[in-house]
């Protein structure tokens, strides 16, 4: 009877434990593109406020974003994409029903190029 008893337990006590999810495998982060993150051109300027940014999300999705201020105060805009890279192509879709295809790159410094789309660079923020 004890032997059922400890047989039983130690089967519970496996079960169990090989039952369990490890709360660590959540906190597990999928390599990201280095192009995910926002971007801000660099013409950018802050008196007057004048920005263009570009932010690329890691589930694909982005938002292009531009500021500037007037004597009226502050203006914005923001337009939300989809994006999708392959063989080094960045693809930026349903932009203002318009579909930008570019090759991209980062210099030295980790700046993005996006040279069929702008000829400034973009510093990562």
């Amino acid at each position: 009877m004890i032997n059922s008893i400890r047989l039983f337990l130690v089967c519970l006590f496996c079960f169990t434990l090989l039952s369990c999810d490890n709360d660590d495998d959540s906190n597990v982060s999928m390599d990201t593109h280095p192009i995910v993150g926002d971007w801000l051109r660099s013409d950018f300027t802050e008196e007057p406020l004048n920005e263009f940014r570009l932010i690329f999300q890691d589930n694909n999705e982005g938002f292009r974003i531009f500021l500037t201020t007037t004597l009226n105060g502050d203006i914005g805009t923001t337009t939300d994409f989809n994006w999708s890279i392959s063989n080094d192509i960045l693809t930026i879709s349903d932009i203002e029903n318009e579909t930008i295809v570019t090759s991209f790159e980062f210099t030295a410094s980790g700046n993005l190029l996006l040279p069929d789309y702008s000829d400034l660079e973009f510093i990562r923020q």
